[in-house]
């Protein structure tokens, strides 16, 4: 007898599904949701409808209520209503995967002007012009109209080359956090403008193999003293979070501030690491002994 009963309560509690009727254009609501729950969509605010809406005196009182300029409309009105709110999401869709396209495009080129070491302007002065002349040219008017949504002005290939460099750089350093060890090479050079800079390379291990890769390269604030060198490298290493007793080896030429005993880069940087190991550069010592050589043997090298 209860299980009769509850039966009963269940069938009562049931929940009727409304359909959606296609008549109900004319109170300006269009089909939504699914054929299991079907629901309703206005097509002058696109309010979406639920189920339990779904009754002709309930859609004619959101129009009334909330359009009534649009309450004594022709039907032919609010189909063509209904035609445009549907092709909203086709535009929108259309124009993301443009812009998608076309901010891939960007630093696409931006990434080839970096490699060939070129003027920035070029891709605003010689590539795009280019490359829309020979679209229009061979594929047509459409395909060269597209290109020229590409932004490539002076500024956006700088800004592209930077935040591509950042993100290599940021991948590096995740690299070597992750190795259990690494070692560093270091030069200190100057540029054409008498400017002093550190160059760092550095050596990890990563998929049970050896890599090497530029770690950085920046321009010393006064010279390439010791004590500048440390200053600059040991920032890098702060402000990236790379830990010095991980550092197992260390690379530099015979320059005293390189090697020196007591105040030298390499011995400050034993300091921090104590397992890493002192090595001469090979080239230098190429280099070094190049110059006793003959002409001769020094040709042949």
């Amino acid at each position: 007898m209860i299980e009769k009963t509850n039966l009963l309560r269940e069938k009562s509690r049931k929940v009727v599904v409304r359909k959606y009727d296609p008549d109900h254009i004319k109170y300006g609501f269009t089909m939504a949701g699914s054929d299991v729950e079907p629901k309703s969509q206005c097509v002058e605010c696109a309010e979406i409808q639920s189920n339990e809406e779904l009754k002709p005196s309930k859609l004619q009182r959101h129009l009334n209520t909330r359009h009534p300029n649009s309450a004594g409309k022709p039907k032919e009105y609010l189909e063509r209503k209904r035609a445009g709110l549907q092709a909203q999401p086709k535009v929108i869709t259309t124009f993301t995967t443009q812009s998608k396209s076309a901010l891939k495009a960007s630093y696409m080129v931006a990434a080839r002007v970096a490699r060939r070491k070129k003027a920035f302007t070029i891709a605003e002065e010689l590539i795009l012009p280019s490359a829309v002349d020979m679209c229009q040219e061979i594929i047509g008017e459409a395909a060269a109209t597209k290109l020229q949504s590409v932004s490539l002005s002076n500024d956006t290939v700088m800004r592209r080359i930077v935040e591509m460099s950042d993100d290599i750089e940021c991948k590096l350093v995740e690299k070597i956090k992750a190795s259990p060890y690494f070692s560093i090479q270091l030069d200190e050079s100057t540029d054409i403008s008498n400017n002093a800079l550190l160059l760092v390379f550095v050596r990890y291990c990563r998929d049970s193999d050896v890599h090497e890769d530029l770690l950085f390269c920046k321009e010393l604030p006064t010279k390439t003293a010791a004590d500048d060198v440390m200053l600059c490298l040991d920032k890098y290493f702060t402000d990236k979070s790379i830990d010095w007793k991980n550092c197992v080896g260390v690379c530099t030429d015979g320059a005293a501030s390189m090697t020196g005993v007591h105040r030298g880069v390499v011995k400050r940087i034993q300091q921090s690491a104590p397992d890493a190991k002192k090595t001469h550069c090979f080239l230098h010592r190429e280099n070094l002994a190049t110059k006793q050589m003959s002409p001769e043997l020094t040709e042949v090298i």
